[in-house]
């Protein structure tokens, strides 16, 4: 049963699911035990990280025009 959570949260999260749904759909409390419990299975280099973070800044930046 574990394994099926863990694999849900992990690939939710690295397809790009809004964290805090994810938190809440595995009954979390706070969004930082769903990233420290789920995020270090997600594999990735730096380069894709890099490319994630620069679309995170554009969306935020639409956000706050």
């Amino acid at each position: 049963m574990y394994n099926l959570r863990y694999t849900f949260a992990s690939q939710m999260i690295s397809r790009g699911a809004d964290i805090v749904w994810v938190s809440n759909m595995l009954g979390h409390k706070d969004v930082s035990i769903t990233f420290s419990t789920y995020t270090k299975f997600i594999k990735e280099d730096d380069e894709v990280r890099i490319r994630n973070i620069e679309k995170m800044g554009t969306i935020m930046g639409t956000f706050s025009e």
